[in-house]
């Protein structure tokens, strides 16, 4: 899987997971796939630590663009 932004105007900047099999071309909102885990593990009484690891590619220019528009230093 690999994280993308929407482009389209429906949707727009909205994280999703994109399968980076040509032929299985599997897509997943970002945001639906956190709020599951966490109505998942509502319901438990202890507390589940869930270590998630994700690697981002993406484009250095898009990455600057990203960390310009959020960083309060530049």
């Amino acid at each position: 899987m690999k994280l993308y932004t929407s482009r389209t105007e429906s949707s727009k900047d909205k994280k999703f997971l994109k399968c980076q099999n040509i032929l299985c071309g599997k897509l997943i909102w970002l945001e639906d796939t956190i709020e599951e885990s966490v109505n998942h593990n509502a319901g438990t009484e202890d507390k589940v630590h869930i270590e998630v690891k994700i690697n981002v590619t993406m484009d250095s220019n898009e990455f600057y663009k990203q960390l310009k528009g959020n960083s309060s230093l530049g």
